[in-house]
């Protein structure tokens, strides 16, 4: 973990209830937040009132990272506590503060946002994929690169769909083709290639 939460210019840690929304989407941010404790979730509503999770968020990820600095910087969802959930803040001076006098930190904030841009093209170029079994297969190929071992335990069903953007049994029915037509092994959630 690249942060604690701990640096001088955090603020002490506020606990929040599940359910509680910490940032309303379309507000600006004007902070970097640090989760010691427990889960947020991205959410947008659609017109229609559908609910898509944009992110989540967990023990140890920092938030309005990406944000802080951009030309837009609104928030693109709601942040909504999941469980009850620490989280300090830093302001926007104190974070130009340490980013100039701390190369430690410069550098840990700097690894923070390009392992998250990199994580986003990841996560495009999985959402690219031109059918559901390319997106399971891209997303088992790369999940098994970054653990570096030949089986990948995926999320629960309903997880992983979000994950693919897709609806959970249309995941099931071709995780259940891809293994008949040997292409991959399955344990519960433990999957390999054959």
């Amino acid at each position: 973990m690249l942060f604690h939460g701990k640096e001088k210019g955090f603020s002490l840690p506020c606990v929040y209830p599940k359910d509680y929304i910490l940032v309303s989407e379309g507000d600006l941010c004007e902070h970097i937040g640090f989760i010691h404790k427990g889960t947020i979730n991205m959410i947008h509503y659609s017109e229609s009132g559908e609910i898509s999770i944009l992110a989540t968020l967990k023990t140890g990820d920092v938030f309005g990272d990406l944000l802080i600095f951009s030309s837009e910087p609104n928030y693109l969802g709601h942040l909504v506590i999941m469980e009850e959930t620490s989280v300090s803040f830093m302001s926007k001076a104190d974070l130009i503060h340490h980013i100039d006098t701390n190369a430690f930190f410069r550098h840990a904030y700097m690894k923070t946002i390009c392992d998250k841009a990199r994580n986003f093209n990841l996560k495009h170029k999985l959402l690219q994929q031109a059918t559901l079994k390319e997106k399971i297969l891209f997303y088992l190929e790369t999940e098994i690169a970054k653990k570096k071992q030949n089986k990948v335990t995926v999320p629960p069903l309903q997880e992983w769909a979000q994950i693919l953007n897709v609806q959970r049994p249309s995941l099931s029915r071709s995780l259940k083709d891809l293994v008949e037509k040997g292409i991959l092994q399955r344990s519960n959630r433990t999957i390999w290639f054959s």
